[in-house]
């Protein structure tokens, strides 16, 4: 699924992320630079709090641009086409039981960039999704998460709408 340090994406979350990228380099980080500017108007910056918040957004802008230029270099856009619905991978719809909690759960398997856990989204790196991955319907497995067992059977596997 990932070669090498790669990270898998969707075509829409990639575009978002270049997006967010583009943001941060024409707009906040020259509103910072701004920020700045006129904090080192106000004189001593021993005692400058307007001077000291602005450099540390700037640190964080810096931080997060860092981040977003190196996810983005490593992203390998996933192709929707080559989903294999017999096995759990990147782009599938997966129905649950929970012998846990004997409840039926349905995930859909994403990358770290789509999770959103509440709305049934996980990423193939979760804990989750990680032990899911490349496995049959009719499986069970097993697997601990800090000191909690869990322990889920495949009920159903289907392509997701990407």
């Amino acid at each position: 699924m990932v070669s090498g340090r790669g990270l898998v994406v969707t075509a829409k979350m990639l575009n978002a992320k270049k997006k967010e990228l583009q943001d941060l380099l024409d707009v906040r980080i020259p509103e910072n630079s701004r920020e700045i500017g006129r904090a080192l108007e106000l004189g001593d910056l021993r005692e400058n709090a307007e001077y000291k918040a602005a450099r540390e957004e700037q640190t964080r802008l810096n931080n997060m641009v860092t981040r977003l230029q190196e996810e983005i270099e490593r992203a390998q856009v996933f192709d929707p086409t080559t989903v294999v619905a017999g096995r759990v991978s990147f782009g599938t719809v997966i129905s649950l039981k929970n012998h846990t909690s004997g409840e039926d759960e349905t995930y859909t398997i994403l990358g770290p960039w789509e999770s959103a856990p509440e709305r049934g989204i996980i990423s193939y790196m979760s804990p989750l999704g990680s032990n899911l991955l490349n496995r049959k319907t009719g499986e069970q497995l097993a697997f601990t998460v800090g000191e909690h067992e869990k322990v889920y059977e495949i009920l159903s596997i289907s392509a997701a709408e990407i």
